[in-house]
């Protein structure tokens, strides 16, 4: 029974690790921005049935978020890649607005 529990809560930080945003993980403020991210992550993994980030330890997906383009499966139909790009254009949006409003 402990096996499982300990299990299932490294899943879960695993799985929160990679919704992290760029923002986050370079200690900046952040808004809902952030929440639009999260999704785009959640609907890619959703629809590509794989991660759009992925990396051998915590140190390089935290590189790979901050650094590397989103690359969409070719069997993604285009209106499926629109919609990720769209959700991913509203966070960038979003973000660069929260910039603005500091300066």
């Amino acid at each position: 029974m402990v096996v499982v529990v300990v299990l299932v809560v490294v899943v879960v930080v695993v799985v929160v690790v990679a919704l992290c945003c760029p923002q986050i993980l370079q200690e900046l403020e952040y808004d809902a921005s952030v929440d639009w991210w999260a999704l785009g992550v959640l609907m890619y993994e959703m629809m590509a049935g794989q991660p759009p980030f992925e990396a051998d330890s915590e140190d390089d997906l935290f590189e790979s978020i901050l650094h590397d383009d989103v690359l969409y499966p070719v069997w993604l139909t285009k209106e499926a890649v629109s919609v990720l790009k769209g959700v991913s254009e509203v966070s960038v949006q979003q973000s660069r607005s929260l910039f603005l409003s500091i300066l």
